[in-house]
């Protein structure tokens, strides 16, 4: 009887060293995934962005006026061509980003212009180039950023330039990913695999194949609230009912804008019916909209 007890004991015991193994391993991992998403490290896992922290936050505080020599600039980064950004002049407030990407026929700048007239000029507008930066060899073409992967380190890498230059105007934790044509079907990745950094997804006139085969439960169970999709060519109209249906069903809030046949570009019927969906379906509290005014504080920075 001794005997078996002894061997029982040793089973729980040999049981439990398992199971504090994979707790340790768990813990290490956990440990090393929060390293590699830090921004003091470029090259993290595939997709991986600053995980979304859930902290509530207190009232917000206001700033002195955002000063900037221009409303359109250019941001440097380290490793790729300098993206294009549209700043809100004036704000007092730390505002939203939004991270978008052009297509095949559009520009960085120009994709800036864009999304900084549909936001109303009241948010951060970041537009990575989609290049590489130059290799030091004299008369080397500069490398497009073709894979999903380059691109996220590059989102990655010029989010935290954006937040460096802009400090404490920059809402740390609201990004707002939108494509464009093909730049579309390349967010379509990056948003699936981080819901709770890009929480609002825009595809414009391209990614609904991408999503048509995606699990949009996946997007709203870790994240994931509003789905904007927008149709003013012929190509996109047929899959965007199907796809704005399966991800309500998903409990996804979807927007659908269709201003009619007028092509890829940004045309500026284009950009008055995108800005009145985006307006009227983004959250109403701070910091998608600035505060009233019984809600201001008078505190400087």
């Amino acid at each position: 009887m001794r005997h078996h007890q002894s061997g029982c004991q040793r089973g729980q015991s040999k049981e439990q060293n398992r199971r504090f193994g994979r707790q340790r391993v768990s813990l290490v991992f956990l440990s090393a995934l929060m390293i590699t998403l830090s921004p003091a490290c470029r090259r993290s896992t595939v997709h991986k962005v600053r995980p979304k922290s859930n902290r509530v936050t207190g009232a917000p505080q206001q700033l002195v006026p955002l000063m900037a020599p221009k409303a359109v600039d250019r941001l440097a980064l380290a490793h790729f061509e300098p993206a294009s950004i549209a700043i809100p002049l004036g704000t007092r407030w730390a505002r939203p980003v939004v991270v978008a990407i052009h297509g095949n026929g559009d520009s960085p700048q120009a994709n800036c212009e864009a999304w900084s007239a549909i936001t109303e000029h009241g948010y951060f507008v970041l537009c990575p180039s989609l290049r590489s930066a130059p290799n030091d060899d004299a008369g080397s073409s500069v490398p497009t950023c073709a894979s999903v992967e380059c691109l996220a380190d590059e989102i990655r890498e010029a989010l935290v330039a954006l937040r460096k230059r802009f400090g404490r105007y920059v809402a740390r934790n609201e990004v707002v990913l939108a494509g464009t044509d093909g730049g579309a079907a390349r967010t379509v990745p990056i948003a699936l695999q981080n819901p709770a950094v890009f929480p609002v997804l825009w595809l414009v006139n391209g990614g609904l194949q991408e999503w048509a085969t995606a699990l949009s439960t996946n997007y709203v169970e870790r994240g994931g609230k509003l789905l904007g999709i927008v149709c003013s060519d012929a190509s996109c109209e047929s899959e965007s009912m199907r796809v704005a249906v399966s991800a309500q069903a998903a409990g996804l809030k979807t927007a659908v804008v269709k201003p009619g046949p007028l092509g890829t570009s940004w045309d500026p019927r284009l950009i008055q019916a995108t800005g009145l969906a985006f307006k009227s379906s983004m959250p109403k509290a701070w910091p998608w909209t600035v505060p009233g005014q019984a809600e201001q504080t008078t505190s400087q920075p």
